[in-house]
């Protein structure tokens, strides 16, 4: 069974209706976060998600740089519940238990690039075993590449 990562925030949800609040000198992370709740779907990466996802050769995962409130989690869920993007039919936790959606603990300053190499050594994901990334942001592009894993840009992410 090969695995196959999505991003969330410019993968699978349109978040350009509160990049404002990150986008100048001055980052409001918990005010971008607390509005996650009123992205909208990329139907084209959902699309994607939902092949692989019931695909029984591929295992799914999000890995998110995404706060890890429990607030913010309980929206996060909710909304990919609610538009049919959990990475088991199961729900957020696959048949053996393991939690297939990965966010940043809460305060967590640490650029993506570090959050993510993280997750993926913690979950044991590497370039032998996953067959595509998902993914947005140049930065996070560049690293998914430089780990040897093949990457999928879905949107220009120059932030």
């Amino acid at each position: 069974m090969k695995n196959v990562i999505f991003d969330l925030d410019g993968t699978l949800a349109l978040c350009d209706h509160r990049r404002h609040y990150v986008s100048g000198p001055v980052k409001n992370w918990d005010a971008f976060f607390a509005e996650c709740d009123k992205d909208t779907v990329n139907e084209p990466v959902a699309r994607l998600f939902r092949f692989y996802r019931d695909s029984p050769s591929h295992r799914v995962w999000i890995l998110s740089g995404r706060s890890g409130t429990e607030e913010t989690f309980s929206k996060t869920i909710g909304r990919l519940d609610d538009n049919d993007l959990l990475p088991s039919k199961m729900g957020a936790t696959g048949h053996s238990g393991e939690n297939r959606i990965a966010v940043r603990q809460h305060g967590d300053k640490r650029h993506d690039v570090e959050v993510k190499r993280e997750m993926i050594d913690q979950l044991g994901l590497t370039p032998e075993n996953t067959e595509i990334v998902f993914d947005d942001r140049n930065s996070m592009v560049a690293a998914w590449r430089l780990w040897r894993f093949q990457c999928c840009q879905v949107a220009e992410g120059d932030f």
